[in-house]
């Protein structure tokens, strides 16, 4: 009997304890001291006075509520107009249909006044006695609410002869009074009102009033909406299910203790569920995205009555299900505090490309919003409809389309790797992607995904040392007599890793042929012999075809067994279904190309145009197999497209035409791909670092890349510092290019001299035709300044050199003076004649930023970059700001500066520095904190990346709101999948911007934030100039409406 009660006790605790644990009751015993004061309490007919409302509060409030009441057959109706705001209390609000008022506080001292009334009596007002109260006072700060006593004032009017011969009255009467004191403070109200004050209540709006009660629950609940009878109906089983559980432990302790275990579950199921709160930011009550003023009238006209609230759990703040003045209180601290949506649920922060295109481009059939590639393409895929395409590059990550190559977006959510070698997209189900992800050596986040939603998004699911990075074949490939139609898709699939094509770090035993039967998750070496080979897999059987460069092997049996059937060189490999379950099969070597009906024997196709010289990567339309095409390999940088429409008997050089490119022409190899559904179209990256495609059968092609944005920038990109507008963009391997209207358009620019391979760091846009930028052999070679000022058609070299200090780190960076915008820096070189003439500077070797208020004053990096510099005489003298040098561990030595922003709210410098750490500095005296360090808990304010450490290494600050602080870095090894932080609470705390499957806040949109390389915030309109190291410009909009 005992153990039974024990058990019923302990079951009842639990459910008991589970319910308080969500209460959220809030009491306090504290009174408000509060007294009113007047100029005059003796008036006549018609006159005016003014009554004063005071507090004398220990604690500040930030809120304030009350209903004044006076005679209406004495004074004048009160309006909003009457009420004055004092001593920095501001916005009161009055409704004079309840004659209630409310008047908020922002300021952090106690202010004892908080407004003035002014009240008029009526010309023709009774002559007696009355009073003004002041009733139902009640004041908040965000940790208490406190009640006040009603506050009583009494007047005494007087006969005003003026105002009788004006008004005529039949009667008057004489009341005097022997209260003649001009003030009266905190008068209480002891006796009932004799003096003929109105009794008659106010209306209430009653539709407010009870939408006010059908919303409210029982404070004890936790909020659930609409699942309140769900949550009711929860707990009425629960206990029931106590009493039967009683019974069964009483009858069967084995029974019994399991009833326990699925009661505590089903509670913390429950919570899981019916008390899971909506996704909603709290305080945006008109869902701006931002808590602005607009959200605290709202709040403060439904208070008193004025105006209903859509959401009131948009409005809740303290999360008790009612709205009070405390939910005023804590809109006013989270205003202060942080106004903005943190975790972006509005989706108010969103990506959008910045694609490189001119304006004559624009206008051209074919271009939509333009797109510069510049990354090395290495394989593409498309859907068995036509409609998916995926591109993948060596470093630059994937691009997507969904309307049949169109238009293409970025898609790297979930990728490790930096780039992607070779596609399969399941021709069952294009949701299911596999791919081989690469990079330029063989890193731990190279090998095998899968895609779930047709290359949204991936998984990893094999790490494998390969490199990948110049290895275009088709490597993998789905079986699709494999397909499952239970889980509709297709479970086989193979993959041959490279490893005689490429240097790379696979095992001997590593190498080969893998296979998966579950998909994709989990892949196995099946032969160790067919590494570096092309597959190719009969639809109908599941037969396998491997070709390597010394043959073509075959296997009937899901690939247990092989047998070489072709034993000849190989350069080209395709198969094409037929109809009536037949496949062709083709190949190619430097002989010509030859075909097999069978699936075994091969004809040579006779061709007196057969190009000779590299022929390779033969692909073949599987809508019309009379349509080829290949591509000639006559050197590296010498790869040309060969089209027949007679089956292989006739072939003809292809047409490049790069009328629609805005990048110079740039010769790659590519294996061609022809549409499943459009017997004309193929698409190629011979042509450059981008897609090209050809609507005439391979007759001609031109640049298809719109939204392909892949350029990499030459250290720190930079707005005008006169102009937003005009933006430099020095690129590594592709020259420059300036734009005059905000990245709309671009112009290329070549300060290098050459059409592909110039290497340019740290460059401006004086003007619209004055640019400079440091130009370099190589990547590792010293830049030497040129300049322009005619729009690029004369480029002047200078004969100077940016300081060593600056080459390989991608720290360069040039800048205007704010003050004079003839003084120019070019890294350690200063120009004070607006670029004819430069010298070296002293005490600074970059410029980074400058303070757009008070001074303007200029920040940089000193010579040894362990210090933040300030000049405020146009960089002719430079101090340090930093008292110290920024050491994260006492340990070791300090580290390098890399980026350096400023804050002229607070009057900080933030450092981003080499190793992962954000700094900042005091203005003032010098003093250093750390914001961000991943080894340091109390500075572990940022979620790290996939490989638990922070990547920071540059920094900058909304000039509009210097509380949005954004940083991030590149993985170089690997794609970062925390690359931009952003903090909109200055630096408290930081939410992961870089598009993931884990942890970024951007849900909804374009993907971006890969591989920081430059940020820089738009002093006009807010938003951030993203540029990615392989991946692009982005802009990113801001916690905020955009200032258009």
């Amino acid at each position: 009997m005992k153990k039974k009660i024990v058990f019923m006790i302990t079951t009842i605790i639990i459910l008991a304890s589970s319910l308080l644990f969500y209460s959220n009751i809030q009491a306090t015993n504290k009174t408000l001291k509060c007294n009113i004061e007047v100029d005059k309490t003796e008036i006549k007919q018609g006159e005016e006075i003014s009554i004063i409302l005071k507090m004398n509060n220990e604690n500040n409030m930030n809120a304030l509520k009350a209903k004044i009441n006076y005679d209406n057959d004495i004074w004048e109706e009160l309006e909003q107009s009457n009420f004055i705001t004092k001593d920095g209390w501001e916005n009161v609000k009055y409704n004079k249909n309840n004659k209630e008022f409310i008047i908020i506080n922002k300021q952090e001292t106690i202010n004892q006044d908080i407004l003035e009334v002014k009240f008029k009596s009526k010309n023709n007002a009774k002559v007696n006695n009355t009073e003004i109260k002041i009733e139902e006072i009640v004041a908040a700060n965000e940790n208490e609410e406190v009640t006040s006593e009603d506050l009583v004032q009494k007047i005494s009017i007087k006969i005003n002869e003026n105002s009788i011969k004006e008004d005529k009255p039949s009667n008057s009467e004489d009341n005097s009074t022997s209260n003649k004191t001009e003030k009266n403070e905190n008068t209480i109200s002891t006796e009932e009102n004799n003096n003929n004050i109105s009794k008659k209540e106010n209306n209430i709006d009653n539709t407010i009033k009870n939408k006010d009660k059908d919303e409210k629950l029982p404070s004890i609940f936790p909020k659930t909406g609409k699942s309140t009878s769900i949550l009711i109906i929860g707990i009425i089983l629960a206990v029931i299910s106590c009493i039967i559980s009683g019974g069964l432990y009483h009858r069967n302790k084995k029974i019994g203790k399991m009833m326990i275990m699925f009661i505590v579950g089903g509670i913390l199921i429950s919570y899981g569920t019916v008390f899971t709160k909506t996704d909603i930011f709290v305080g945006d009550i008109n869902q701006s995205s931002v808590i602005d003023d607009e959200d605290i009238e709202i709040m403060q006209e439904y208070l008193i009555k004025l105006k209903d609230i859509t959401s009131l759990e948009q409005a809740d703040m303290n999360g008790d299900n009612k709205l009070s003045i405390i939910d005023l209180s804590l809109l006013i601290k989270k205003q202060k505090e942080c106004p903005y949506d943190k975790n972006n649920v509005t989706n108010i922060t969103s990506w959008s490309t910045v694609p490189m295109v001119s304006k004559e481009l624009l206008q051209k059939q074919g271009v939509t919003t333009g797109g510069e590639g510049c990354q090395w393409p290495i394989g593409m895929a498309i859907s068995k409809d036509g409609k998916l395409l995926l591109y993948g590059t060596d470093v630059g990550g994937i691009y997507r389309s969904e309307d049949g190559g169109k238009n293409w977006e970025q898609s790297n959510s979930g990728l490790q790797s930096r780039g992607v070698g070779a596609f399969s997209i399941d021709p069952k189900n294009p949701s299911y992607v596999v791919a081989v992800g690469i990079n330029s050596s063989p890193f731990n986040t190279n090998g095998l995904y899968i895609s779930e939603n047709g290359g949204k998004s991936w998984k990893f699911t094999k790490m494998m040392l390969v490199k990948g990075h110049r290895d275009i074949r088709e490597s993998i490939a789905y079986d699709e007599s494999s397909y499952n139609q239970e889980k509709n898709r297709c479970m086989v699939a193979y993959w041959s890793t490279a490893y005689e094509l490429e240097d790379n770090y696979l095992e001997e035993n590593e190498k080969g042929l893998y296979k998966t039967t579950d998909g994709g998750y989990t892949w196995n070496l099946i032969n160790s012999d067919l590494s570096d080979g092309t597959i190719k897999i009969n639809p109908y059987t599941g037969d396998v075809y491997v070709s390597r460069k010394d043959g073509i092997y075959y296997s009937s049996d899901k690939g247990e067994n092989f047998e070489k059937i072709v034993d000849d060189s190989i350069t080209g490999f395709d198969l094409i279904a037929q109809k009536d379950q037949k496949i062709n099969i083709y190949y190619c070597n430097n002989e010509g190309a030859y075909i097999s009906k069978d699936g075994r024997n091969f004809d040579k196709i006779q061709s007196s145009s057969y190009p000779t010289k590299g022929p390779m990567n033969i692909k073949v339309s599987p809508i019309n197999s009379n349509k080829m095409i290949l591509i000639d390999r006559q050197g590296t940088y010498q790869n040309y497209p060969y089209y027949s429409t007679d089956g292989g008997k006739t072939w003809k050089n292809s047409t490049l035409s790069d009328e629609l490119s805005f990048m110079p022409y740039n010769n790659r190899m590519s294996i061609p791909m022809w549409s499943p559904i459009d017997e004309n179209k193929v698409w190629i990256h011979t042509q450059g670092d981008y897609a090209s495609s050809s609507a005439d059968s391979g007759k001609t092609f031109k640049w298809d890349s719109n939204g392909i944005t892949g350029i990499l920038s030459g250290g720190n990109v930079h707005y005008n510092v006169y102009n937003p507008d005009i933006i430099y963009f020095g690129s590594q391997d592709y020259d420059g290019c300036v734009t005059t209207d905000g990245g709309k358009t671009w112009k290329y620019i070549s300060m290098s001299g050459h059409r592909w391979g110039g290497f340019c760091y740290g460059g401006y846009a004086v003007d619209e035709n004055t640019y400079f930028v440091g130009v370099s052999d190589a990547w590792h070679d010293s830049r030497k300044l040129k300049i322009t000022f005619d729009g690029g058609k004369t480029i002047i070299d200078t004969g100077m050199y940016f300081t060593k200090e600056n080459i390989n780190a991608g720290i360069e960076s040039s800048y205007q003076s704010p003050t004079n915008p003839k003084v120019l820096f070019a890294c350690d070189l200063r120009s004070e004649d607006g670029g004819h003439t430069w010298a070296k500077m002293k005490g600074c070797i970059n410029v980074y930023t400058h303070n757009p208020k008070g001074q303007k004053e200029l920040y940089g990096m000193d010579e040894t970059g362990k210090y933040i510099v300030v000049s405020y005489d146009e960089g002719n003298t430079w101090q340090k700001v930093n008292k110290t040098e920024f050491i994260p561990n006492s340990k070791y030595a300090s580290v390098h500066i890399l980026d350096v922003a400023y804050d002229w709210k607070n009057e900080v410098a933030y450092a981003a520095c080499e190793g992962g750490y954000l700094y900042k500095t005091s203005i003032k005296d010098g003093s250093i904190e750390c914001v961000l360090n991943s080894y340091v808990k109390e500075y572990k304010r940022a979620p790290v990346n996939l490989k638990g450490g922070y990547s920071i290494a540059k920094v900058a600050v909304d000039p509009i709101d210097p509380n949005i602080i954004y940083c991030g870095g590149a993985g170089n090894t690997f794609l970062n999948d925390c690359a931009l932080y952003r903090s909109v609470d200055g630096g408290k705390s930081f939410q992961v911007i870089t598009s993931n499957t884990t942890n970024s806040i951007i849900k909804q949109g374009r993907q971006g934030g890969f591989e920081t390389n430059s940020l820089e915030v738009n002093p006009k309109t807010g938003e951030l100039l993203f540029a990615g190291g392989c991946f692009g410009i982005s802009k990113l909009s801001p916690p905020y409406k955009v200032n258009k």
